[in-house]
């Protein structure tokens, strides 16, 4: 498993134990393009992309985190499950 998707996993698997929804989709070029993680959580939805440092999202990956910032979505660039945390304070405590 790749460092990034061991980190996937961890994030994965806490936003589930705190009642999330987590969709992980299969991009194999084929329909729309978008991020690692799509979330869905106490009616929030969050679009999260997983990177390890020092790796910055692509060009195209940019496009569909500010299109879902557009409609209203939440977005975020995670490093690890502190990044995760850390953004959802402000929402839900932690």
């Amino acid at each position: 498993m790749t460092p990034e998707a061991a980190e996937k996993e961890k994030i994965s698997t806490y936003l589930r134990s705190l009642g999330a929804y987590v969709f992980r989709p299969v991009q194999r070029g084929m329909g729309t393009a978008t991020v690692d993680l799509l979330v869905c959580l106490h009616g929030r939805f969050i679009a999260i992309e997983v990177k390890v440092k020092p790796e910055k999202p692509t060009k195209r990956q940019k496009i569909v985190l500010d299109q879902i910032k557009a409609a209203d979505g939440c977005t975020l660039v995670a490093y690890s499950v502190d990044d995760v945390e850390e953004f959802l304070e402000p929402f839900f405590g932690g």
